[in-house]
């Protein structure tokens, strides 16, 4: 995949997106420069005023070998912080409720963003009654952040710090729910809105985290999918 955008897989014929970061602007930091002990705590639950229309969605979150061993003990801790920083946002637009089925074993033997991202559907995918994938890689390619199938159940997280992987749960989710379906296209199909969460360069994890008015219509239409 050359660069940001959606394209077709042609092993697999599905549609996935591409997210990257601005190769000119700021880049995450390097997660293994960053002892646990200073990483944001999570902050858990929601007491947004959707409670009454929450809609339940089971996550599995396999993690390779990689993430395991960069993360030690504390590896399940920090796939399940990424999912619930992404569910904040959702949980107080939507009502879409996050919930953490299992932080899975999953050992990577590919290394592409495309290969990694199918491996991990084979391997543990909707398992345990789950309604959505989200893995994690300790892997890096490149400025790429994350690989999401379009309108299908599954997205690759590389592992880019604890205030960065949360945006990118969340961005890459939203192609699982059908926000910027288009034909195959060179990258320039996405949002045109820098400023939104769907655009397809992050700039870091305080810039372009919310949905522009179209797409925030788009994924509310779309919020009982899963």
């Amino acid at each position: 995949y050359p660069k940001a955008g959606v394209y077709l897989d042609p092993k697999t014929g599905l549609l996935v997106d591409i997210v990257t970061s601005d190769p000119n602007g700021p880049q995450p930091p390097d997660p293994d420069s960053l002892p646990e002990k200073n990483m944001k705590p999570p902050i858990l639950g929601n007491n947004e005023t959707f409670s009454l229309f929450s809609i339940p969605v089971y996550i599995n979150e396999p993690c390779d070998e990689e993430w395991r061993a960069r993360y030690g003990t504390n590896w399940m801790y920090w796939a399940n912080y990424a999912v619930e920083v992404a569910d904040d946002y959702l949980y107080e637009q939507f009502g879409i409720d996050f919930y953490s089925v299992a932080q899975n074993v999953w050992n990577s033997n590919n290394i592409t963003p495309g290969d990694l991202l199918d491996e991990a559907k084979i391997e543990v995918g909707l398992t345990n009654g789950a309604d959505l994938m989200v893995a994690f890689s300790g892997q890096t390619y490149g400025n790429t952040l994350g690989i999401a199938y379009i309108n299908k159940p599954g997205s690759l997280i590389f592992d880019s710090g604890s205030n960065w992987n949360g945006i990118i749960v969340r961005h890459e989710t939203g192609h699982n729910y059908g926000l910027a379906q288009w034909s195959p296209t060179d990258g320039n199909n996405h949002c045109t809105r820098p400023t939104c969460l769907m655009y397809p360069i992050l700039y870091g994890p305080t810039e372009n985290t919310t949905l522009c008015a179209d797409h925030r219509s788009e994924w509310l239409n779309n919020r009982n999918r899963y």
